[in-house]
């Protein structure tokens, strides 16, 4: 019998060619185990869902620098251009606005994406449900402009931002008809939006500013008190 090193044995499978479970650490590697190649990560998905998006808003809104009182207006008006109809110029509306007001264009820029690929359809087709009532011959059903606008992002989405005039054409084939109470109805809930948005980023961006100021305090007392103990 050959006697071999334990250190340079060979290990072989006593069951080749079966089927084993992924081991515990190839778990604990994400976009390996339990995701499909191609297709994003559960991770990448609540990024980039309404819900995910929200939150890096609010949480950008609420470390940006200057006066509350300019960050709560930036994103207020940021609010209120996003429920107009206004495809493709919002962000350039944004920062001319927040520039003659002199108010946080950052901020409005943040908060201008609450219109996006997600939520622009039901957004504005709630606008047209508003404003339906003011225009004569506006009488789409809420199902109706749903499927307009759903239709819509699909062919505005495919343009690059530099192609004006396709956009132009884009936002022509939805009819005065469609545009019109959307625009009444989305300066109405946009009013209403930067109304609620302005106290809310007010107040959040002072507990936020108290929160930090008070968390750098306990850590300078307890900075001092190791120093002292030290000593």
């Amino acid at each position: 019998m050959k006697e071999h090193d334990s250190g340079c044995a060979e290990r072989t499978d006593p069951h080749p060619g079966a089927v084993r479970a992924p081991s515990a650490d190839a778990e604990l590697q994400p976009g390996r185990v339990g995701e499909e190649p191609g297709r994003p990560s559960a991770h990448a998905t609540l990024q980039t869902a309404p819900g995910g998006l929200l939150h890096r808003m609010w949480r950008s809104l609420m470390q940006m620098h200057g006066s509350p009182h300019k960050i709560a207006a930036g994103a207020a008006l940021g609010i209120f251009i996003a429920f107009t109809p206004t495809f493709g110029i919002q962000l350039i509306m944004v920062v001319i606005a927040a520039w003659l007001l002199r108010v946080s264009a950052p901020a409005g820029l943040v908060s201008v994406w609450v219109t996006n690929v997600f939520t622009l359809a039901p957004i504005y087709a709630f606008c047209y449900i508003i404003g339906r009532p003011f225009v004569p011959g506006a009488d789409q059903s809420l199902t109706e402009a749903y499927q307009t606008l759903r239709a819509f992002v699909v062919s505005f989405g495919a343009l690059s931002f530099w192609e004006v005039w396709s956009q132009t054409r884009a936002v022509g084939k939805l009819g005065w008809d469609m545009f019109l109470p959307m625009l009444i109805g989305g300066c109405l809930l946009g009013l209403l939006g930067a109304a609620t948005t302005y106290p809310l980023v007010y107040r959040g961006v002072l507990r936020y500013r108290q929160f930090r100021a008070r968390l750098q305090g306990h850590h300078a007392g307890v900075s001092e008190s190791e120093t002292e103990g030290v000593e």
